[in-house]
């Protein structure tokens, strides 16, 4: 990623009213893949790569009396996407975009199976805060 792009979303991240969606939080779902995800498909090539640079944009837009959040965050991942296959580019803006119902996200017919897998991995990733210690919990809903 050039490094105005890389500058732009930590200074997006970590700017005022964001709660729990900053930097932090990145490093918190981070912190999970690597965890959890060492040894599965997810935790390689293509995967780890791509959920690695979901993680990184998939809040960078973030105003609560938005409702266009996602789609916004989808657009300036490609507006700021390192020079990656253009299947790859768009399996990060889709999943992006997933990340606003997650309960809603769906398959395309022709879509494989790692990548589905891999597209339900992050959007689990992403609820981890739900399961927060109480406090953290609370701190998260300030």
């Amino acid at each position: 990623m050039p490094a105005g792009a890389r500058d732009d979303l930590v200074a997006r991240m970590a700017g005022p009213g964001r709660y729990y969606h900053d930097l932090g939080h990145l490093a918190q779902l981070w912190g999970h893949h690597l965890r959890f995800g060492a040894g599965l498909a997810v935790g390689r090539a293509p995967w780890h790569r791509l959920i690695a640079c979901t993680i990184a944009f998939h809040d960078a837009v973030y105003d609560p009396a938005r409702r266009d959040n996602e789609a916004c965050s989808a657009a300036l991942w490609h507006d700021a996407a390192p020079a990656v296959a253009p299947w790859e580019a768009e399996w990060v803006a889709v999943t992006i975009l997933a990340t606003a119902d997650h309960a809603a996200a769906a398959p395309a017919p022709e879509m494989p199976p790692e990548a589905w897998t891999a597209r339900l991995w992050m959007l689990d990733l992403d609820l981890t805060p739900l399961a927060a210690p109480p406090a953290q919990f609370d701190a998260n809903t300030v």
